[in-house]
């Protein structure tokens, strides 16, 4: 018995074809589908579906187009709540940040609110100014600790910068000392 290659981004269905194409041709093999083992002896795609996912083909694709659906409504309720908050984060934003940047705070605010992350990084960014206006000019190191805490990716960690760098007083210098650690 020997095993063949499943390359990365491989669906359980073409491991199933490539086994059952072995055993056609005579060949005892399996092949290792994400740390599970799946034999040519004897696989059927609803064997492979509940070795690997426990649930069969049918149920697999049923709970995949729930977590669709469900993804899809949370991201509609996120795009909502954020349009609602528009007002809000540009109150803020003209209370914390000096006049001369209301009018570029003004034309982020809706472009953020609609994108991938629903306006967590004005969020980010009012935080973040409030640190450097009402805590005694909060240092450079609770700002790194306050974004080490958000989880970021690097993409959203990458427009928080940008924000840092375009609204916050001394803001490349805030952003060469955030690379820096």
């Amino acid at each position: 018995m020997y095993e063949l290659d499943c390359f990365a981004g491989s669906s359980i269905d073409e491991a199933v074809e490539k086994l059952i194409s072995e055993r056609k041709l005579g060949h005892d093999c399996y092949i290792n589908f994400n740390g599970v083992k799946i034999f040519s002896k004897n696989v059927t795609l609803d064997s492979a579906y509940l070795d690997i996912t426990g649930m069969s083909k049918k149920e697999f694709e049923n709970y995949q187009e729930k977590r669709r659906r469900e993804f899809e409504e949370f991201m509609e309720k996120e795009e909502k709540r954020a349009h609602e908050r528009i007002p809000y984060w540009i109150e803020e934003g003209h209370k914390l940040f000096p006049k001369d940047k209301h009018e570029m705070w003004d034309e982020i605010v809706p472009v953020r609110a609609s994108d991938l992350y629903h306006g967590m990084e004005l969020d980010n960014i009012l935080e973040i100014q409030r640190l450097l206006t009402y805590e005694e000019k909060g240092s450079y190191e609770e700002i790194k600790k306050f974004m080490d805490n958000q989880g970021h990716s690097g993409m959203s960690w990458s427009l928080v910068c940008a924000l840092i760098k375009a609204l916050c007083e001394n803001g490349t210098e805030i952003v060469e000392y955030l690379e820096m650690r």
